[in-house]
């Protein structure tokens, strides 16, 4: 009885969308950590420290955005969701008025995302 050959692969296999999601979402946590010294950014505490982002990240053209997103204790990320009024100021005074206005204005025209060029950006640290 022969056995089925597989066909050689012309080209290599592109990533889906969620393989792509895990690797952004890794190297973004990652450089967003590393940029507010793995502590929370509202409290100051090194415990329990997570990436948390600012709008959704079902935003895509945010999702990966180091400008959008923030490290914070576990407390204060609970904090940050069940508090949204009391937190919008917060934010807008540690990030910036310009920053706000920024992110505020990509979310409305939400633009395509291009994986690629926002893993090349993460890599080299825009």
């Amino acid at each position: 009885m022969a056995t089925a050959r597989r066909k050689p692969r012309l080209k290599p296999k592109k990533r889906s969308n969620r393989s792509w999601r895990v690797i952004l979402d890794a190297l973004c946590r990652s450089r967003v950590l590393e940029r507010d010294g793995h502590r929370c950014v509202r409290c100051g505490s090194d415990a329990w420290v997570q990436w948390s982002h600012v709008y959704t990240r079902r935003i895509l053209c945010l999702r990966w955005d180091t400008r959008n997103s923030k490290a914070l204790c576990a407390s204060c990320h609970r904090w940050w969701h069940d508090n949204p009024a009391e937190s919008g100021p917060w934010w807008v005074e540690w990030a910036g008025e310009d920053v706000a206005t920024e992110l505020a204005r990509i979310r409305a025209e939400l633009p395509h995302v291009e994986f690629e060029d926002i893993e090349r950006q993460l890599k080299a640290g825009d």
